[in-house]
């Protein structure tokens, strides 16, 4: 009987440990997703907005460019 109640307690202590083990694990694996998820949103907010700002003074440009032609 003694050495049942041994063997659960030692069964408890290592399921605790185990997860522990576990919750880091899926801890870390969240700090990845959302470092990822927020790199790749600031990588391609640079990429894109570069893009659309080049769009944006192309468009101006175009803009003033017919309306000088309607001018004269």
């Amino acid at each position: 009987m003694e050495e049942d109640k041994a063997s659960y307690e030692a069964l408890e202590q290592e399921n605790k440990e185990l997860k522990e083990k576990l919750d880091n694990i899926e801890k870390f694996k969240e700090f990845q997703r959302k470092a990822a998820k927020w790199t790749l949103r600031k990588g391609a907010g640079v990429f894109l907005g570069k893009g659309l700002k080049d769009a944006i003074k192309q468009t101006f440009t175009e803009f003033n460019t017919n309306r000088y032609i309607l001018l004269y």
